[in-house]
């Protein structure tokens, strides 16, 4: 039984029932609109403050109360997150931790289950020592949230403390801090490797390129290689002698822990050259026959973004802690930006010599090579900013946010000049389509597509500020978009394991491809009839839309 009772009173003002076995605790919401209650029944069960009954969170209409454990449920903790708090733009999220050894988070709204923390048993090498992360291999005993409600620790029987950041809002682990009170060490490892890819073990391939005059196609993993394709027309007919296979010289491999995982790559625009980063902070440059170029490296945390400058005579290495602008052509030289306070989340050529960056800070910076500031900052945003992308002709700068908006920019405004807003959730990327004066498709309309946390995709007019429609196929995050060169396709990949194929011009599914795993990226050829798409079930593959 739960008894809810007042101060004064000598009876209890409600009582509820419904569990079938002891009850171990009960947790109001920061708004003290939800009562959650956990037992030894396997189930926790949340109740509306205005009811007597449970307030039953329907999925499918089926879904009376969460019963996803296998084992009691000792714990539960809310979110200091959602409307009312100090955290609004991020979901209210109801945590559950059990003796099955899981951490379950939960959309209260819609009463599903959004991820399951199972942890694996993979040993990771430090400077030091070997130490393994959330194992699973006991109970957990306590969870708790921290203030801004981006991150959850976890108490395990087996006295291991296992720190897991921006879960709900990000899917990213970027730090992983663990306490062995057994050993009495304190370990820290840092990436930014996506939940469901911790999952499956450290082998997906996350990033995919075609060569831009040529058929090679160039992917990277999390098994520290980045291996580049000879792609012919027709049925797949690769074999080994196709592929060139390129290692990060002294990176560690999938069994010593996949942290030299090839996160970014990107060709020279003359297709002489490919550049690959790693989530080390190491760049490498490559010719397409896979001799070692150059190699830089660099204490700048997880590449985010690694991009050519359209002469070819710069790349921009971007990292979570800072950016670095390498001078191709004198080996070496280099000149870094360090102007966030926060994590670099994005980065973007503008033009040959100036770029922008964005980062958890809110902020986005306007910098230029030479200059040791940015020569313009705009605020606006009142959450991270997720990416960043300028027009094709460097006019405009639009940018996309957990804030929900989209916001456009201009370099002769000190203010955004167009605030977009219809996506529920947070917007996660943006892609200006290569049309419009001075581009090769003139005589289209030059549009911006955003996709969001929400599962959608919109298609905005920019000019007037509108959605033009919607796209509301995906069931799950969409975790890239891209347009196709002669714009009039745009592809979408999700975590729903589907590939999507779009008519820009009318808003219509044409093409689709199941993959067996979430699409964790997606690269167009340059004559837009091949696309490249890579997943985290450890394939890349090619889907030829003449075929």
């Amino acid at each position: 039984m739960t008894y809810v009772c007042k101060v004064g009173e000598n009876r209890p003002v409600k009582t509820f029932s419904g569990h079938q076995d002891e009850v171990n605790a009960v947790k109001w919401d920061p708004t003290v609109s939800f009562l959650a209650s956990c037992s030894d029944d396997y189930t926790a069960k949340v109740i509306d403050n205005f009811s007597l009954t449970p307030f039953y969170m329907k999925q499918d209409d089926h879904l009376h109360d969460l019963k996803e454990h296998t084992k009691e449920i000792y714990t539960i903790r809310w979110s200091p997150t959602g409307a009312g708090t100090n955290n609004p733009n991020h979901q209210l999220v109801l945590a559950s931790a059990s003796f099955d050894s899981t951490i379950k988070l939960w959309d209260v709204e819609l009463g599903c289950l959004l991820y399951s923390l199972n942890g694996h048993s993979l040993e990771y090498n430090s400077s030091h020592h070997n130490l393994k992360t959330y194992t699973g291999n006991g109970g957990i005993f306590e969870v708790c949230w921290n203030k801004e409600g981006d991150r959850i620790a976890a108490c395990f029987s087996n006295n291991i403390v296992c720190v897991l950041v921006s879960v709900c809002s990000r899917f990213y682990f970027p730090i992983l801090v663990y306490y062995d009170h057994h050993h009495g060490r304190t370990s820290f490892v840092e990436f930014d490797y996506f939940l469901e890819l911790i999952c499956l073990g450290w082998k997906a391939v996350v990033v995919c390129a075609w060569n831009p005059t040529c058929s090679l196609l160039a992917s990277g993993s999390h098994d520290s290689t980045a291996r580049i394709w000879t792609i012919v027309d027709g049925a797949c007919n690769s074999t080994l002698q196709d592929v060139l296979v390129l290692t990060h010289a002294g990176a560690m491999t999938v069994e010593d822990n996949g942290f030299a995982a090839i996160c970014e790559l990107d060709w020279k625009g003359d297709g002489t050259l490919l550049a690959t980063g790693s989530c080390t902070g190491e760049t490498r440059i490559w010719t397409p026959n896979g001799a070692l170029v150059a190699s830089f490296e660099e204490d700048m945390g997880h590449i985010v973004s690694l991009q050519w400058n359209q002469m070819g005579n710069s790349l921009l290495s971007c990292g979570s802690d800072k950016v670095v602008v390498w001078d191709i052509n004198t080996v070496g030289s280099r000149q870094e930006f360090s102007f966030h306070s926060a994590r670099i989340l994005d980065a973007d050529w503008r033009n040959n010599i100036s770029f922008a960056t964005c980062s958890a800070d809110r902020k986005i910076h306007v910098c230029e090579v030479g200059l040791n500031r940015p020569y313009k900052t705009f605020l606006g945003h009142r959450a991270e900013i997720n990416g960043i992308r300028w027009s094709p002709t460097g006019t405009l700068l639009a940018s996309c946010s957990d804030d929900t908006s989209i916001k456009i920019w201009s370099m002769n405004h000190n203010s955004f000049v167009r605030d977009l807003r219809s996506h529920k959730r947070e917007v996660y990327c943006i892609e200006w389509s290569p049309t419009g004066p001075t581009t090769d498709n003139p005589n289209l309309t030059l549009l911006l597509a955003s996709s969001s946390f929400d599962n959608t995709i919109n298609v905005w007019d920019v000019e007037r500020g509108n959605p033009i429609y919607g796209l509301t196929r995906h069931r799950n995050i969409i975790y890239t978009i891209e347009f196709s060169p002669n714009g009039e396709y745009l592809a979408s990949g999700s975590l729903d394991n589907w590939l999507y194929v779009w008519s820009v011009k009318e808003g219509r599914l044409i093409k689709s491809y199941y993959g067996g795993g979430g699409v964790t990226d997606i690269s167009w050829n340059k004559s837009s009839d091949k696309i490249a798409v890579s997943f985290v079930n450890k394939l890349v593959c090619v889907l030829d839309l003449k075929m």
